[in-house]
């Protein structure tokens, strides 16, 4: 007996200790190459100016008081503990912001796989979902890495694999269930939109098992709760954000939205539809299976609040792109394990990437993805949706999924920002720099300022508030109290920078004329003129934001009067003028 059972168990021990191998080394390349990527990348444009609101929270200001942010309090203190550790250990706060979001990654997938656990998946299953879903959540949002949007989809999809589970009929610890419930939650007071992407999840479970079930769901108490005491920090600590912001935000910022046309044919929206397509095209009996169908549901959420923002914005569409693309792998999973569908998608991805960094004009990688996605989606399944496909239907699924992934990462890679230039004129003012900018667009100052070890000198990330009122104003043809309403805003944020660059005295200030409305309409005011007559053009840069031009405190200038003479100043395009034009 033992000489049969044994050699059974020494092959079942080598496949195993196989399988465990390539899981390990499967993760350890995408943790590789999701830290190269950052290295790469660097801080995202939102993320570095939330940082320096953390560290002027650490310093003891007040939210919506010493400076003026959009975003509730939440969107600042979830980079504040990060920032904290890093001033202890005495290294920069990118560097522990980008750790705690592989750190944070980890502990959301960890707590998916003990919530999946009792459904007992294959070891292989288990491996490729724990490998799949940590790509999405490491490789995926390229440059978008850390965002709020990327941190809300780590913090809700725990709650999204407990549906999974609950669906199943599988009974959850109910610390675990605790912990998604609390994530959920943290995902919604985050983006209080992605509440469309729970609910389409949590009315799937009340379908399917019962509103009961729902009811009984300790996760559905512990967000509930979540919710409720962020609600009331919100009013308790912090009365000028709902006194003073939300009005701004409601007068200046929402009414501000891209064309619809705009959206509809937004890179990642038509990766999403090549995406879902390839999802149908699999067939009805893998696509409906709970681990592929509940997190579709929650991006056809998460796609609706992307409209409802109307912004347009690449990181908007990454919680619907990553959730579509979990589905989508879920659903394909057995797929993905054959060399030749696997060799197919990589194939479709690198192309499609290749193709859209090269050509630089989004209507051709769109439109290809799109043309592959509607041939996938027109494409009829096998009888009750069998799992065996036709090879070339195969293929044609493949290169639709690694097209439509390439297409989103290189759209989510346009997140990061490359002002070198500028840096290297900021870097030759001296140490750590001081900086104000006049321009509507947050991208020209940050992560900018940040990366020559400058500080911002402003109370505003930007003239938002300037751009989005003279925007209303140009379209606005209502009442007289909504126009003075707008003025009025205009004026406050004028004389905010009047102050900033009267009594701050920065060393430098950023002009992008990118919006020559906002440029020429600011720069032209008199208190502003007068403020800046102490300036003088000291360099000019194009990228992608627009001109702009860096205006130099008149005596840093004149104390180095061999900058001129440098060779890089030459190529950056010095000039002796004064004052912005």
């Amino acid at each position: 007996m033992t000489s049969l059972v044994a050699p059974h168990n020494d092959a079942q021990s080598r496949d195993t200790a196989r399988l465990d191998l390539c899981a390990g080394l499967a993760l350890a390349a995408v943790v590789a190459s999701a830290a190269l990527l950052q290295v790469r990348f660097g801080t995202a444009t939102d993320v570095s100016w939330l940082i320096t609101l953390a560290e002027r929270v650490l310093d003891g200001q007040t939210p919506y008081v010493d400076f003026i942010e959009a975003n509730p309090p939440l969107s600042i203190y979830i980079y504040v503990a990060p920032v904290a550790l890093a001033r202890i250990v005495g290294v920069d706060p990118e560097f522990m912001v980008a750790l705690a979001g592989f750190v944070a990654a980890g502990c959301s997938l960890t707590v998916c796989a003990a919530l999946l656990a009792p459904m007992r998946p294959s070891a292989a299953t288990a491996q490729q979902g724990f490998a799949l879903a940590a790509a999405t959540l490491l490789l995926l949002p390229a440059g978008a890495f850390n965002q709020r949007d990327h941190i809300a989809v780590i913090a809700g999809l725990p709650m999204f694999a407990l549906v999974v589970a609950l669906v199943q009929g599988q009974r959850t610890h109910w610390a675990l269930s605790a912990l998604a419930g609390v994530g959920g939650g943290l995902m919604i007071a985050i983006r209080p939109h992605y509440g469309l992407a729970a609910a389409p999840a949590l009315a799937y479970l009340a379908l399917t098992r019962g509103v009961p079930t729902l009811l009984r769901c300790v996760a559905f108490y512990a967000a509930g709760a979540t919710i409720a005491l962020y609600g009331a920090i919100v009013l308790l600590a912090f009365p000028q954000f709902a006194a003073t912001t939300m009005p701004l935000v409601a007068s200046v910022y929402l009414p501000v939205r891209a064309p619809l046309t705009r959206l509809l044919l937004d890179p990642g929206v038509v990766a999403w539809v090549a995406l879902a397509a390839a999802l149908a095209a699999t067939g009805v009996q893998r696509w409906r299976e709970p681990i592929a169908l509940v997190p579709a549901l929650a991006s056809c959420g998460a796609l609706a609040s992307f409209f409802l923002q109307g912004k347009g914005w690449p990181y908007h569409i990454y919680p619907a792109l990553a959730l579509i693309s979990l589905a989508a792998g879920f659903a394909l999973r057995d797929r993905l394990r054959q060399p030749r569908f696997a060799l197919t998608a990589s194939a479709g991805a690198v192309a499609a990437a290749a193709g859209a960094e090269l050509d630089g004009r989004w209507p051709f990688h769109v439109l290809a993805v799109l043309a592959f996605g509607v041939l996938a989606l027109a494409i009829p399944p096998k009888a009750a949706g069998g799992s065996l496909l036709p090879r070339w239907r195969e293929k044609l699924i493949g290169a639709v999924v690694g097209g439509a992934l390439g297409v989103g990462f290189i759209w989510l890679a346009g997140e990061a920002k490359n002002q070198t230039a500028l840096e290297d004129a900021l870097i030759r003012l001296g140490p750590h720099p001081t900086v104000v900018a006049i321009s509507g667009n947050i991208a020209v100052g940050h992560p900018l300022v940040r990366r020559v070890g400058g500080r911002w000198a402003q109370r505003v990330c930007s003239l938002w508030i300037t751009a989005g009122a003279d925007r209303l104003l140009a379209a606005f043809a209502g009442d007289a109290v909504q126009r003075e309403r707008l003025e009025a805003y205009r004026r406050e944020d004028r004389d905010r920078l009047v102050e900033d660059v009267v009594f701050g005295k920065p060393d430098a200030i950023l002009v992008n004329t990118s919006n020559p409305t906002l440029a020429g309409g600011v720069a032209g005011d008199p208190d502003i003129a007068a403020a800046l007559a102490n300036y003088r053009l000291f360099a000019q840069s194009e990228d992608s934001d627009g001109p702009t031009a860096l205006y130099a405190r008149r005596d840093l200038v004149d104390l180095r009067p061999r900058l001129g003479e440098a060779p890089a100043a030459a190529q950056i395009g010095l000039s002796s003028g004064s004052g912005p034009p």
